[in-house]
């Protein structure tokens, strides 16, 4: 219970760094993954926000991921803590880099039932006036957007994209703490020392790097859950995934999936390395 209790902490800290390091970078994203071909590029977008919106909207729909990214990263790394200590127990404590993949994608599948709808009201509000709303209202602020769909449109509204969500969590937090301990532990900790031993500029560079992992193999899977969930709720451009999939292939080709690649890639460092220097320092204070 109290081993739980601390990754709980750690993990909150972990998610609250990695949404104020992030979001500005994440909204130039999930703008850009929305627009379809005729989009802006990253610079536009992001001058735009500045000059119409002003500096604070780069965390324009804030409060759900602050809520629910704290809550998914406190449950990835209770997760995946857990899963290590089972697996340690199993294996006598020689647990193998696919061990830590296999916790990482479980970690991350298991916090789907947050990220889902927390991800699907912050897309809402960082796209509303961007893009073809179709029908749907819009929205005062997070909290008015949560009412709306969920009074509507029930949980089935809350959770749209919820698949997808779920094989992206599994496929890129099984990449993501895979790669983080392969390098900790291989690279970082010295001889006869543990984790607890390894200078913090170190876990922050370990962390950022983790970030390109993260993203680079998995964007696409990404960019078509951004697309589901900007979708609009009273008047669908897609079916479905397979739908969306084969509509932006015809109307944008290949490149229709990397649309946001760019912010995505600059926020994957800072908002990466924050999150397990801030978690990692947690764990070692509450010690």
């Amino acid at each position: 219970m109290v081993e739980n209790l601390k990754d709980f902490i750690g993990g909150t800290m972990g998610g609250i760094s990695q949404v104020l390091t992030g979001q500005p970078f994440d909204i130039i994203k999930v703008r850009q993954a929305a627009s379809g071909k005729a989009g802006a590029s990253s610079f536009e977008i992001a001058s735009s926000i500045l000059k119409q919106e002003g500096p604070l909207a780069f965390w324009k729909g804030s409060v759900p991921p602050l809520v629910g990214v704290g809550a998914c990263v406190s449950i990835q790394f209770g997760v995946v803590e857990n899963t290590k200590r089972l697996l340690s127990s199993i294996r006598n404590g020689d647990l193998k880099t696919s061990d830590f993949f296999l916790c990482g994608a479980i970690g991350g599948a298991s916090n789907t039932v947050i990220s889902a709808p927390a991800e699907h009201f912050r897309i809402r509000m960082q796209v509303q006036g961007k893009v073809d709303p179709r029908g749907d209202p819009f929205y005062k602020s997070d909290l008015d957007c949560i009412k709306s769909i969920y009074n509507k449109y029930g949980m089935k509204g809350a959770y749209k994209g919820f698949m997808v969500t779920m094989l992206r969590e599994a496929c890129t937090f099984g990449t993501y703490f895979g790669i983080y301990e392969f390098i900790v532990r291989n690279y970082l900790i010295p001889e006869g020392g543990t984790k607890d031993d390894v200078a913090a500029w170190k876990l922050f560079m370990a962390g950022g790097i983790c970030g390109f992992f993260y993203w680079g193999p998995w964007y696409p899977v990404d960019a078509l859950k951004s697309k589901l969930q900007s979708d609009s709720l009273a008047n669908p451009r897609y079916k479905g995934s397979f739908d969306c999939i084969s509509q932006t292939l015809k109307a944008e080709g290949i490149g229709g999936f990397y649309r946001g690649f760019v912010p995505c890639i600059l926020r994957a460092f800072p908002a990466n390395a924050s999150t397990f220097l801030a978690y990692e320092l947690t764990m070692r204070a509450i010690k």
